[in-house]
């Protein structure tokens, strides 16, 4: 089982789960989060799907990749150090 874990105020081993999940899968209610990094094979982000996501959502079977919002709405920074 993977655990999130915080390091000055950063998850430095997020919970993720793959476009492919069933929302049955979903592991927001899980871990008591309000929302979960979507990657790929190798990692990239490609969305973030959230408890308000799903909260309308019928078909628990649905795929995470049909409720998340598209990853054009999905800001990332890069980790810089100063």
């Amino acid at each position: 089982m993977k655990v999130k874990r915080s390091e000055a105020g950063m998850v430095t081993d997020p919970v993720t789960c793959g476009p492919g999940a069933t929302l049955t899968q979903e592991l927001c209610a899980q871990f008591r989060i309000s929302g979960v990094p979507v990657v790929d094979d190798e990692y990239t982000l490609l969305g973030i799907i959230t408890n308000r996501d799903m909260r309308f959502e019928h078909n628990p079977q649905r795929p995470v990749r049909d409720v998340m919002p598209p990853a054009r709405s999905t800001r990332t920074t890069r980790n810089q150090r100063r």
